[in-house]
């Protein structure tokens, strides 16, 4: 007892000849109070990352589960649609034993998040260090600015969400963007992958990809986790090499699958952990409906749909200029349309089907571009169609198409259209309620406004 009310205190008692135990205790409570409370975190700095260079902070998680740490900051000399500059790359650790990387970008801006696992209640320590192996943006700066632990907001998908290793490439060329989960009826639970471009498969095409699937990212189913009626999972099945689903047997890391990105096209394997980045992408709960095809989900993600494009744009798919037909174009010089579709029978090969825009200048564009069948559609389902109509031009109206390909008769319907037109910076959405019945006799119809 050393501070003033203290010293009052042993004056107190040394007025007193015999002073009782008991009231020695009770002067002490007056005088000094209960003792102060331990010491918290220290109050965060905001700190710069040089190559190779590393700095702990510690962080309080409020109460026990599945946490997301976020990184706020400023970049400067990094651009992602440049070669060579495309990002730098953060190796996270946390308490010395959850090892995860984030691939920093300047699209989007600001923030940046890994999922790092189930963490207790209480302070953890967070050591960032920036990876010079793993960036061609040497000279960049890197200033962190605010730091966060919280928990997951969607705690059942988080529980069993997989960790992804990344290709050797991943923090120049289709990067892992977006996972995604939903609980289907039997329970089990369904995760998707969205990179932010694809290399191969159909992606070595990119007009035949942005004919066919309504864009240049790619969106791969990655893992199911099938589970029993307490919650526990009981089996996993993934997306292997040639597009099978295959039961997993690799690593675990808890609860989480460790789940290779084994290809140029985003397919994966359980071969072991031989990667030099581990991502924990934080799960969105997000499952295709009605006007919300799968694609839709990338809309709701800042930044986006501009990483999209600027590496489409470094990697000489995309013409900026929306003028040359033999390229893919900017986001903006699309009408996407987004659209429920069934078939009288299945489609098989049958490519029959696309939509056609008519601009209020008079032009009349197709989905299929100049590809002819290849550039045709045998999808039903939840569907996205993009319809190059180029810069500055508004959609009048939008059409749907068939092409008779001479063998059994079939008929399509197309109901609940959503046209949508990305201004640069936001989605213009303008839905319609047209429902269409095209084939056989009927080669087109009006499906919007």
């Amino acid at each position: 007892m050393t501070d003033g009310a203290c010293i009052r205190y042993n004056a107190c008692v040394l007025l007193l000849r015999r002073p009782s135990p008991a009231l020695v205790l009770l002067l002490a409570a007056i005088a000094c109070g209960p003792p102060p409370p331990p010491p918290g975190p220290p109050a965060f700095e905001p700190f710069s990352l040089a190559d190779g260079e590393r700095h702990e902070v510690t962080l309080t998680l409020d109460a026990e589960g599945e946490a997301v740490l976020a990184l706020e900051g400023e970049l400067d000399g990094v651009a992602w649609r440049t070669a060579n500059a495309e990002s730098v790359t953060i190796e996270v650790i946390v308490d010395r034993k959850v090892r995860r990387h984030l691939i920093w970008t300047d699209t989007p801006a600001g923030t940046h998040r890994a999922a790092v696992g189930r963490l207790g209640a209480g302070d953890h320590t967070v050591r960032l260090t920036r990876v010079a192996e793993q960036t061609r943006a040497h000279e960049a700066t890197l200033r962190v600015t605010g730091t966060s632990l919280t928990l997951s907001p969607e705690q059942t998908l988080a529980r069993f969400a997989p960790i992804l290793l990344g290709r050797e490439d991943s923090a120049f060329t289709d990067v892992p963007l977006i996972l995604y989960g939903h609980e289907r009826s039997d329970g089990a639970l369904e995760y998707t992958v969205v990179f932010s471009n694809e290399d191969g498969g159909t992606g070595a095409k990119p007009k035949v990809l942005v004919a066919e699937w309504g864009r240049l990212s790619d969106i791969e189913w990655a893992l199911t986790v099938e589970r029993d009626a307490d919650g526990n999972a009981t089996a996993r099945t993934f997306q292997g090499i040639f597009h099978g689903s295959l039961s997993f047997a690799g690593p675990m890391e808890g609860e989480h699958a460790l789940l290779n990105v084994a290809t140029n096209n985003g397919v994966f394997a359980d071969d072991g952990e031989a990667s030099p980045f581990r991502i924990g992408l934080p799960v969105v709960a997000f499952e295709p409906g009605p006007g919300r095809p799968r694609e839709a989900v990338v809309d709701d993600v800042p930044g986006a749909v501009a990483l999209i494009d600027d590496e489409g744009m470094r990697e000489g798919k995309i013409d900026p200029a929306c003028a040359d037909p033999s390229k893919v174009w900017l986001a903006k010089c699309y009408a996407y349309v987004d659209v429920t579709v069934s078939a009288s029978a299945g489609l098989g090969e049958r490519r029959l089907w696309g939509l056609e825009a008519r601009t209020e200048r008079g032009d009349v564009f197709r989905s299929e571009a100049d590809l002819g069948q290849a550039g045709r559609l045998n999808r039903t389902g939840q569907v996205r169609v993009a319809i190059p109509v180029g810069p500055d031009q508004e959609v009048a109206e939008v059409r749907a198409y068939f092409v008779d390909d001479g063998e059994v008769p079939i008929e399509l319907t197309f109901s609940a259209p959503i046209l949508r037109r990305w201004t640069g910076s936001e989605w213009k959405v303008m839905p319609g309620d047209e429902t269409v019945v095209i084939g056989g006799t009927t080669d087109s119809g009006l499906l919007w406004p």
